[in-house]
Protein backbone atom coordinates (compact mmCIF):
# COMPACT_ATOMS: atom_id res chain seq x y z
CA UNK A 1 0.00 0.00 0.00
CA UNK A 2 1.45 3.39 -0.96
CA UNK A 3 2.25 6.12 1.52
CA UNK A 4 -0.24 9.01 1.38
CA UNK A 5 1.40 12.42 1.74
CA UNK A 6 -0.22 15.77 0.95
CA UNK A 7 1.72 19.03 0.74
CA UNK A 8 1.32 22.62 -0.39
CA UNK A 9 3.51 25.24 -2.01
CA UNK A 10 3.08 28.85 -3.08
CA UNK A 11 2.79 29.51 -6.79
CA UNK A 12 6.06 30.53 -8.52
CA UNK A 13 8.23 29.48 -5.56
CA UNK A 14 10.60 26.57 -5.16
CA UNK A 15 9.20 23.59 -3.34
CA UNK A 16 10.71 20.35 -2.06
CA UNK A 17 8.82 17.21 -1.13
CA UNK A 18 10.90 14.97 1.16
CA UNK A 19 9.94 11.29 1.18
CA UNK A 20 11.11 8.84 3.87
CA UNK A 21 10.30 5.20 3.18
CA UNK A 22 8.70 3.39 6.14
CA UNK A 23 10.00 0.89 6.97
CA UNK A 24 13.47 1.99 5.78
CA UNK A 25 14.46 0.29 2.53
CA UNK A 26 17.62 0.27 0.39
CA UNK A 27 16.81 2.20 -2.82
CA UNK A 28 20.16 1.63 -4.54
CA UNK A 29 19.57 0.92 -8.24
CA UNK A 30 15.92 1.99 -8.25
CA UNK A 31 14.27 3.97 -11.05
CA UNK A 32 11.70 6.37 -9.58
CA UNK A 33 9.21 8.69 -11.32
CA UNK A 34 7.13 11.59 -9.92
CA UNK A 35 4.07 12.66 -11.93
CA UNK A 36 1.55 15.37 -11.08
CA UNK A 37 -1.85 15.84 -12.76
CA UNK A 38 -4.82 18.10 -12.49
CA UNK A 39 -6.85 16.28 -9.89
CA UNK A 40 -9.75 15.31 -12.16
CA UNK A 41 -7.46 13.97 -14.92
CA UNK A 42 -5.79 11.78 -12.28
CA UNK A 43 -9.14 10.38 -11.15
CA UNK A 44 -10.22 9.63 -14.73
CA UNK A 45 -6.98 7.76 -15.42
CA UNK A 46 -5.14 10.27 -17.60
CA UNK A 47 -1.57 9.13 -18.23
CA UNK A 48 0.03 12.46 -19.15
CA UNK A 49 1.07 14.65 -16.26
CA UNK A 50 1.70 18.37 -15.98
CA UNK A 51 5.00 17.79 -14.19
CA UNK A 52 7.17 14.70 -14.50
CA UNK A 53 10.45 14.13 -12.63
CA UNK A 54 12.57 11.00 -12.54
CA UNK A 55 15.59 9.33 -11.00
CA UNK A 56 17.20 6.45 -12.86
CA UNK A 57 19.97 4.08 -11.87
CA UNK A 58 23.21 5.06 -13.54
CA UNK A 59 22.35 8.75 -13.99
CA UNK A 60 23.58 11.66 -11.92
CA UNK A 61 21.71 12.31 -8.70
CA UNK A 62 19.19 15.16 -9.02
CA UNK A 63 19.53 15.52 -12.81
CA UNK A 64 15.77 15.41 -13.40
CA UNK A 65 14.47 16.77 -10.10
CA UNK A 66 14.68 13.78 -7.75
CA UNK A 67 17.64 13.56 -5.38
CA UNK A 68 18.40 10.41 -3.42
CA UNK A 69 19.40 11.74 0.01
CA UNK A 70 20.08 8.40 1.73
CA UNK A 71 19.87 5.32 -0.50
CA UNK A 72 20.34 2.89 2.40
CA UNK A 73 17.24 4.05 4.28
CA UNK A 74 15.06 5.27 1.41
CA UNK A 75 15.07 9.04 1.80
CA UNK A 76 14.74 11.21 -1.32
CA UNK A 77 13.64 14.72 -2.35
CA UNK A 78 11.49 15.83 -5.27
CA UNK A 79 12.27 19.43 -6.25
CA UNK A 80 9.67 21.63 -7.93
CA UNK A 81 11.13 24.77 -9.52
CA UNK A 82 9.17 27.94 -10.40
CA UNK A 83 9.60 27.24 -14.14
CA UNK A 84 7.72 23.93 -13.66
CA UNK A 85 4.59 26.02 -13.18
CA UNK A 86 5.02 27.89 -16.52
CA UNK A 87 1.53 29.36 -16.54
CA UNK A 88 -0.56 26.19 -16.37
CA UNK A 89 -1.07 25.96 -12.62
CA UNK A 90 -4.08 27.75 -11.24
CA UNK A 91 -4.23 27.88 -7.45
CA UNK A 92 -6.04 24.70 -6.35
CA UNK A 93 -5.40 21.01 -5.71
CA UNK A 94 -3.43 18.66 -7.94
CA UNK A 95 -2.82 14.94 -7.52
CA UNK A 96 0.60 13.31 -7.69
CA UNK A 97 2.11 9.84 -7.62
CA UNK A 98 5.65 8.55 -7.09
CA UNK A 99 6.34 5.14 -8.63
CA UNK A 100 9.17 2.64 -8.80
CA UNK A 101 9.40 1.28 -12.33
CA UNK A 102 12.76 -0.45 -12.80
CA UNK A 103 13.15 -3.94 -14.27
CA UNK A 104 10.83 -6.41 -12.55
CA UNK A 105 9.15 -3.73 -10.40
CA UNK A 106 6.13 -1.49 -10.89
CA UNK A 107 5.04 -0.17 -7.51
CA UNK A 108 3.28 2.98 -6.35
CA UNK A 109 5.42 4.32 -3.50
CA UNK A 110 3.60 7.55 -2.60
CA UNK A 111 0.51 9.39 -3.75
CA UNK A 112 -1.37 12.41 -2.55
CA UNK A 113 -2.58 15.89 -3.35
CA UNK A 114 -0.70 19.11 -3.68
CA UNK A 115 -2.33 22.43 -2.99
CA UNK A 116 -0.96 25.31 -5.05
CA UNK A 117 -1.58 28.57 -3.20
CA UNK A 118 -2.15 31.73 -5.24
Amino acid sequence: MPLIKDFSVERFRDGTLTITMVPPVDMGGWDVRFTMWRRFNYISGSVSGLIRKSMASGYGNGVSGITLTNSGTGIFNVSIAPNDFSGHFDPHAYAYRIERFDSGNANILVEGHRLVKG
